[in-house]
């Protein structure tokens, strides 16, 4: 209880929601007098996206080099596709996407 004002926290909690609902009532009068319009958007996290690219990257990477092998009847080309599109997905984040590993607006 505020001993200056004589009013409780509830009650100043009250005051606080009846004066946002005004707030609200005369933006949703404001807004629904304009056109509406509605834009649809996927979503993604960024690191799922980095995830998925590097994925795409090492795999079509990788497989080129599968994809000689193969036409030149090389064993050897055809493993180090493989060992190259398993080590660049391994890597991708640190050779291609930046790093922040140092700051902290990443979090907010």
């Amino acid at each position: 209880m505020d001993k200056r004002s004589g009013m409780t926290e509830q009650t100043i909690n009250e005051l606080y929601r009846y004066k946002e609902r005004e707030l609200r009532d005369i933006l949703d009068a404001k807004l629904t007098k304009a056109s509406i319009s509605y834009e649809w958007r996927l979503m993604v996290l960024e690191h799922i996206v980095m995830k998925i690219s590097g994925t795409v990257m090492s795999i079509c990477l990788g497989g080129l080099f599968v994809y000689r092998g193969f036409n030149e009847d090389s064993l050897g080309t055809i493993i180090f596709g493989f060992m190259f599109s398993f080590m660049l997905y391994g890597m991708n984040r640190y050779l291609f996407f930046q790093i922040r590993t140092h700051t902290t607006s990443s979090l907010l």
